[in-house]
């Protein structure tokens, strides 16, 4: 989740992004490759990796050979959650993955030490609605 807080800052402070490549596959060469869908809900116990795509289209499309995982990260800030294992909780237990969102603290201020002028947090939506003096947290995306 920091790499993806990261991303966040990184972006908002007007970094650049990187690039991507994308490739076109024509219909008569999609079964000659491995396709995977792009990560929207990381669970580290039951979702932490992309699914295969199954169905691919008849026609001609476009798939992402590198930046990938920038895409992913991107897709779960914005649209998706991020659910990792609480200390001390049991695997078996669903309670010990507690979905977290992207949060924004608006009241932060910048750290000088790590460089972040953002503060991003994967909250759940209980702490997110905590009152602080110090924190305003503002759920990313939706």
């Amino acid at each position: 989740p920091e790499q993806i807080c990261r991303l966040f800052d990184s972006l908002l402070q007007g970094y650049p992004f990187g690039t991507f490549l994308f490739w076109k596959i024509k219909p008569e060469n999609r079964d000659s490759y491995q396709f995977y869908q792009f990560m929207q809900h990381y669970h580290e116990r039951d979702n932490y990796h992309c699914e295969n795509v199954t169905q691919l289209p008849e026609r001609e499309f476009i798939a992402v050979l590198d930046g990938q995982q920038r895409i992913t990260a991107l897709n779960i800030g914005l649209r998706g959650s991020f659910a990792w294992k609480l200390t001390g909780k049991w695997w078996s237990n669903d309670d010990a993955f507690p979905v977290r969102r992207l949060h924004l603290n608006l009241l932060s201020k910048p750290d000088l030490e790590t460089g972040s002028m953002y503060d991003f947090e994967f909250l759940t939506d209980d702490k997110a609605s905590l009152d602080a003096s110090e924190q305003y947290w503002f759920r990313v995306g939706r």
